[in-house]
């Protein structure tokens, strides 16, 4: 079997463990802006915007594919029961005419949680497996610095956002989806006199294999996946140290996200593939 390294991070998607995990109150706040010719269309199209979101968060690419189509074929279509079903009941839209359109700009609360549930059950069905983990394993060949900790942190908070099991110790015995981090490139993060602005871009390389048992009780392994979240982005102003920092700030923040989309969008693939 490969070997693999560790940084002490683990993250575990437990498909056997759904219903303990739905258990949770995970809510997150919310706000958007939704538009309609009338005041309900406005906040039905709200409605199914911010879930195509947050699905695209929980199952990366698969939410515009044949997983979507699953979910809103299971859960319906009907505005009024998806927010019955996904939004706590502080949901609080604020409409009014804009042109010859009724826009609104609406708050609450989406419960994670409970998509997350929905997303997992039907993830199950198409799996034969009983038991499939997704676990974090950090190369140690990626330099350990401040910069790679706040991204490990922020990826967890993405994951555990999306409904994921994000814990933090030392422990290789497992059968799964490893996934492994190998490499955290911080590209440019040069000042540009002329536009008065800070820019860089973040790479993270990273791995993703299935670990399974063989008869005489060793393990295998073998490579599902190789990809990388690339992301880039500015800081504009006069003080070239302090939007260093922020553009750190928001390259972390983006690349996380996107990572967890693309970890998401692999995982549900071969999920499929191996129904």
């Amino acid at each position: 079997m490969k070997k693999l390294f560790f940084w002490g991070l683990i993250v575990g998607l437990s498909v056997q463990s759904l219903d303990a995990m739905s258990q949770t109150s995970k809510t997150e706040y919310v706000e958007f802006t939704s538009s309609g010719a009338t005041e309900d269309e406005a906040i039905a199209n709200g409605v199914k915007d911010m879930l195509n979101r947050v699905l695209e968060s929980v199952i990366g690419d698969e939410a515009a594919g044949d997983l979507g189509e699953r979910f809103y074929a299971a859960y319906g279509n009907d505005p009024v029961r998806l927010r019955e079903r996904y939004f706590t009941s502080d949901f609080r839209p604020d409409c009014g005419p804009s042109g010859k359109f009724v826009r609104c700009l609406i708050e609450g609360e989406v419960k994670f949680s409970a998509i997350d549930h929905d997303v997992k059950k039907l993830m199950r069905g198409l799996t034969s497996q009983a038991s499939l983990n997704l676990m974090f394993n950090d190369n140690e060949s990626v330099p350990k610095n401040p910069r790679n900790d706040k991204l490990v942190t922020a990826i967890g908070r993405e994951l555990e956002t999306a409904g994921h099991r994000f814990e933090r110790k030392e422990d290789n015995d497992f059968y799964g989806v490893s996934m492994k981090i190998t490499g955290i490139r911080f590209v440019g993060f040069r000042y540009d006199q002329n536009t008065l602005r800070q820019e860089g871009a973040l790479d993270v390389n990273f791995e993703l294999w299935y670990v399974y048992p063989l008869e005489n009780g060793s393990k295998a392994d073998r490579r599902i996946a190789s990809d990388v979240a690339t992301v880039s982005s500015y800081a504009a102003g006069t003080n070239p140290a302090a939007l260093e920092a922020e553009l750190e700030t928001r390259l972390i923040t983006a690349a996380a996200r996107s990572f967890s989309q693309k970890v998401n969008s692999q995982i549900v693939t071969f999920m499929q593939d191996h129904q």
